[in-house]
């Protein structure tokens, strides 16, 4: 275990459209599990791990209709920054944005047409 106090670990979690199929959700499973290898800062990789997988279906109920839930590990608030990009920092990791511009159109939408289908939270160890 990494015991750097400036680790973030940044929570993603996915709720879709009613029509998105199980293999169209796996298919998003493994493409954000390989931002681990595709992401690059300076021509390396920079993501210290990213875990994720399946809802499976919590005795709890507290799910709240989520499908698919990923904590991605980042050693230092640089790295962070520069994979959260726009529009929050100037500098961003192209192969993040265009996965952010792949799921969009998965994700559950409420009113106005108002994304409710991905939930963020951050937290440094």
């Amino acid at each position: 275990m990494n015991n750097n106090k400036s680790q973030i670990n940044h929570i993603v979690v996915f709720k879709y459209k009613p029509n998105v199929t199980i293999n169209q959700q796996a298919e998003i499973l493994n493409k954000f599990l390989d931002l681990k290898n595709e992401c690059k800062k300076d021509g390396k990789t920079y993501i210290n791990s990213i875990i994720g997988g399946n809802c499976s279906n919590s005795i709890e109920g507290l799910d709240q209709c989520f499908h698919q839930a990923f904590i991605v590990t980042f050693g230092n608030q640089s790295d962070f920054e520069y994979y959260i990009g726009r529009p929050f920092y100037k500098s961003f990791d192209p192969k993040h944005d265009e996965f952010k511009e792949f799921v969009t159109p998965y994700l559950a939408v409420g009113e106005n047409d108002k994304t409710i289908g991905a939930m963020v939270f951050d937290f440094k160890i």
